[in-house]
């Protein structure tokens, strides 16, 4: 049935002219690129707010709820805004010219004459993504006609992901790649008071279990990670059971003056964790950044220092100049269940290898001693990865999509 309306669709959207309506969209809903760049055209080119062509499109439900969230953004001005999947979000869709996009908007409902799907992805690929994923049940086809990417290196690999030629994908940067160079005080509209700490250190990995969107499993779930350290079991060191794997972190984070905080994916099976009872450890989840406003880069871009495991959001960070290390354990599981982008995912890891709660607390002791040996390493990667560190890849991206 779901094949039969998709076909139905395209033959409708192939035969309805076009008008000069632009979709915004993102997942989570106004989030990612897509908002970075609405943003900037609020700030630099209004009038297409002001003329009406522009309509955001939701995932959600409650575009009350979303229409009030733009109007703030937009100094009180009204938008519309539609549900994706409802009949008034496929018209709008049928008659669009532009669609902009972090990933698929309807997959099947292909774009016709007079459309362009801008595919503004939500990170550069560095675990496999779309045609990449080496498990054939997962494989989760990449739409678009025009893409963007942070370097060069990455136009090849993103032309395998989406099965899309190279001259369809241009170096721009990423719009959100500029909230990090820019985070507006991202921590003190949390509630953080970032002068009561020595180093403000940001643990985001990426899922290992997904229980939204695409259901996955990957890499191993006996890997070490933030989830083992929640669960609380006792550290095992060389000499046998150590004190509770949280409370010894929490100790550590006390005596140097950091705190750690833990923002997990919006997928990630663990992202409703609690961790209460402690000055020095929190929780950031989806919903604290949305009362407050704030996003993703532009907490990266307020932090001291950036723990992951395999997310692309590293490659982020690292425009800020500022250090990474990789809690990853389970590298050959994860290559051999999700897969990478490349062939070589650990020569990009510029930064120390993390692999139990001995190493960790190594790391956060010693942690000046430990960058420096990777200060070199940490330059030729950023250089791969990023042509550009200026804070104007929003201004790029528009004049891609708006003046090309």
């Amino acid at each position: 049935m779901k094949d039969l309306i998709l076909a139905v669709l395209n033959l409708i959207n192939s035969l309805i002219p076009k008008g000069k309506t632009v979709i915004f969209n993102s997942f989570p809903d106004l989030e990612g690129n897509t908002l970075a760049l609405f943003e900037y055209i609020l700030k630099e080119h209004r009038e297409l707010i002001l003329d009406g062509r522009i309509v955001w499109s939701i995932n959600g439900r409650n575009t009350r709820e979303a229409g009030a969230r733009i109007a703030k953004l937009a100094g009180g001005i009204k938008m519309p805004v539609v549900r994706k999947l409802s009949v008034t979000g496929i018209l709008t869709y049928l008659t669009a010219s532009k669609i902009i996009t972090t990933h698929n908007y309807i997959t099947g409902l292909h774009t016709a004459k007079g459309q362009k799907l801008y595919q503004l992805i939500h990170g550069m690929p560095y675990k496999a993504g779309g045609n990449l994923i080496r498990n054939a049940n997962d494989k989760d086809g990449v739409e678009a006609d025009v893409m963007i990417a942070d370097s060069e290196y990455f136009k090849e690999i993103l032309s395998k992901v989406a099965d899309i030629k190279e001259d369809d994908i241009y170096v721009t940067g990423l719009p959100a790649d500029d909230k990090v160079l820019h985070p507006d005080n991202a921590l003190h509209k949390l509630g953080i008071d970032k002068d009561r700490y020595n180093r403000v250190l940001l643990w985001s990995p990426t899922y290992r279990r997904s229980d939204v969107g695409s259901i996955r499993y990957d890499g191993s779930k006996d890997a070490f990670g933030i989830d083992k350290i929640l669960s609380d079991k006792a550290y095992i060191g060389e000499s046998g059971p150590g004190a509770k794997s949280k409370a010894l972190l929490d100790d550590e984070l006390r005596k140097l003056g950091f705190l750690l905080i833990v923002k997990f994916h919006p997928m990630d099976a663990l992202r409703n964790s609690d961790l209460t009872g402690s000055d020095n450890m929190i929780i950031v989840s989806d919903e604290m950044m949305k009362k407050a406003r704030v996003t993703f880069n532009e907490l990266m871009g307020d932090c001291d220092v950036f723990i992951t495991d395999y997310s692309s959001a590293f490659h982020t960070f690292m425009i800020t100049k500022r250090p990474v290390a990789f809690v990853a354990d389970d590298m050959e599981e994860y290559a051999s269940n999700r897969g990478f982008a490349m062939e070589d995912p650990a020569s990009l890891m510029a930064g120390e290898r993390i692999s139990d709660m001995k190493e960790l607390l190594n790391y956060l002791e010693n942690m000046d001693e430990i960058n420096l040996k990777w200060r070199d390493r940490y330059k030729e990667v950023l250089a791969l990865m990023h042509k550009y560190t200026d804070g104007r890849s929003s201004e790029r991206v528009y004049n891609i999509i708006f003046k090309k």
